[in-house]
């Protein structure tokens, strides 16, 4: 990339450095791309995984490339990770519930005696349900609260 400048009638092309960074080609001022140090702390605020990342500069032609890879490491909350894993794998009993009294009721054969017998599963699933629905608003509170982490990769299609 190229800046012009006017200086009494002469034209001076400075050759701005590129930052090649997930994808994205970023130009920096000779100033902030004078060393590797300046370069983290440029982009730092805006790509927090940066502090650490490994740097490799080359020229092509006049144009000066930065090639800046993410350490591979842990990404996110660690926590929430091992919530998810260890959450069991069920249908809530509310929803299964919900399903088995649609049925019956398509089926024409739901009927007041039917639900006073079934009144002490529906309260087990009505429990089990506002339990599952208080996991996942916490779950969600958490994702929510954790810090944001750039990609190592590009998101196509946006």
């Amino acid at each position: 990339m190229q800046r012009i400048a006017k200086i009494l009638n002469l034209e001076i092309v400075e050759i701005m450095p590129i930052v090649r960074l997930e994808g994205q080609d970023i130009p920096l001022s000779p100033e902030q791309a004078s060393t590797d140090e300046s370069v983290i702390n440029t982009l730092l605020p805006y790509y927090p995984n940066l502090a650490g990342a490994e740097i490799q500069r080359e020229i092509r032609g006049e144009q000066e490339y930065i090639l800046i890879t993410q350490r591979v490491g842990t990404k996110g909350n660690a926590k929430l990770l091992a919530a998810l894993v260890q959450s069991p794998e069920q249908l809530n009993p509310a929803w299964e519930l919900s399903l088995q009294l649609n049925a019956l009721q398509r089926q024409e054969r739901l009927s007041l005696d039917l639900l006073l017998a079934l009144q002490p599963e529906i309260q087990r699933a009505i429990a089990v349900g506002e339990e599952d629905a208080l996991f996942a608003f916490s779950t969600a509170q958490r994702l929510k609260d954790a810090p944001p982490l750039a990609s190592p990769l590009p998101i196509l299609g946006i």
